[in-house]
């Protein structure tokens, strides 16, 4: 199926799904990253401390796509300090292998956001791990602040994406 006219959010790649009803959609691709030899373990794989720095790395990437990479947002004053991460390991990944990290915002306020992941290899598609972080947003010095008032179009994509990845979710069960 062909794609519909895209558009530009904020430097965020975003297209018009003919079959939504010119609904937009952003087209996020998932972060492939090839393990290292220096992250496996005397057992010959992913030493499971790399998960949580992918998850990271993932989220990175995520943001730079919605034209608010780690950077911009620093320059703007504003941090998104990690509250929690857990993962859950399934199955080990080794040297050489790539891993297909994808990531969906499961939750976005004002003050919050959360995000959820899930690992696979690249080759055959099983699911190695999966996990999530949450996140506060505060100022340069560590102050809780609303992104809603900091930084209304930011706020404003993250709900626009949080929106479209739920409603491609929904497109896949029906």
């Amino acid at each position: 199926m062909s794609l519909g006219p895209s558009c530009d959010i904020m430097g965020s790649k975003c297209r018009r799904h003919p079959s939504r009803k010119g609904r937009r959609y952003m087209v996020i691709r998932p972060y492939i990253r090839k393990v290292q030899y220096y992250e496996t373990d005397a057992m010959g794989i992913v030493h499971h401390s790399n998960h949580i720095r992918w998850f990271e790395e993932a989220r990175v990437d995520f943001l730079e796509q919605l034209g608010y990479g780690y950077h911009r947002l620093e320059e703007e004053g504003i941090s998104a300090p990690v509250l929690e991460a857990s993962c859950r390991y399934l199955a080990p990944l080794r040297f050489g292998e790539e891993a297909v990290i994808t990531l969906a915002l499961t939750a976005c306020t004002p003050v919050r956001f959360q995000v959820r992941y899930e690992i696979r290899e690249k080759e055959g598609g099983a699911l190695r791990g999966e996990g999530h972080t949450s996140h506060c947003y505060t100022d340069g010095k560590g102050a809780l602040l609303s992104l809603r008032k900091a930084n209304p179009g930011f706020y404003g994509i993250l709900l626009e994406a949080m929106e479209a990845q739920e409603e491609t979710e929904e497109g896949k069960e029906g």
